[in-house]
This record gives C-alpha cells, sequence and structure tokens, in this order.
C-alpha cells in the first residue's frame, strides 16, 4: 500500500512538472530575437561590443565571447536579424558575466593555509 502511495505521487509530481515546462513563457531573449528588427539588433550589438572592448581592454573577457559577436555580424550580412539578435544578446550576456567576474577576482590572490 504504501509503495503504492509513493509511485502515485511520484507520478503526479513528473505530471505536473512536464505539464509546467510545456507552458514556460518565452524570455526576453526569445522575443527581442523573434522580430528580427535591425534596429534592435544594432543597438544591442554596439551596447554589447562597447562593454566587451571595455572587459577586453581590462583582462577579463571570456574566450568565446568576440566569435559569437563575429557571428552575429555575419548573420546581420545575411539580413537574418533574428539569429543576429540572439547571437548578440548572447555575446551580451558572456560580456556582463565575464565584467561581474573580473571584479569579483581581482583582488583574488593564492589561498594560502
Amino acid at each position: 500500500m504504501k509503495h503504492t502511495m509513493l509511485i502515485n505521487s511520484l507520478l503526479a509530481s513528473m505530471v505536473l512538472w512536464l505539464s509546467a515546462c510545456g507552458q514556460m513563457p518565452e524570455g526576453e531573449e526569445g522575443a527581442a530575437a523573434a522580430t528580427g528588427n535591425q534596429a534592435e539588433y544594432e543597438e544591442l550589438y554596439n551596447k554589447t561590443m562597447e562593454d566587451y572592448k571595455k572587459v577586453e581592454k581590462q583582462g577579463g573577457a571570456w574566450r568565446d565571447t568576440k566569435e559569437l559577436l563575429e557571428k552575429a555580424e555575419e548573420a546581420a550580412k545575411k539580413k537574418d536579424y533574428a539569429a543576429a539578435a540572439k547571437l548578440a544578446k548572447e555575446a551580451s550576456y558572456e560580456t556582463q558575466n565575464a565584467a561581474k567576474q573580473f571584479e569579483e577576482q581581482k583582488k583574488a590572490g593564492p589561498y594560502l593555509f
């Protein structure tokens, strides 16, 4: 009897979890990228590039961010602004986190016992 209740509880939890995943709202990235608007892409790209250059100058840029920005440029040249905006958004996310990581760890030193 206890095993049946446990199994039923687990199944009910899984059903609720799976149904909730299917109804998740689209985030900012999906909404902005789905429009394919050139002006939105260019604004996002320019802001991200400006931030990236600051972080790169400090020495805290992440390895793949520049590649994402280059891919965004290529997509924009092909007039695929939806893909370009998605790549620029990802590069923006990486740039913001790189800046945050740099600030948090710039005074880090060796751990001495």
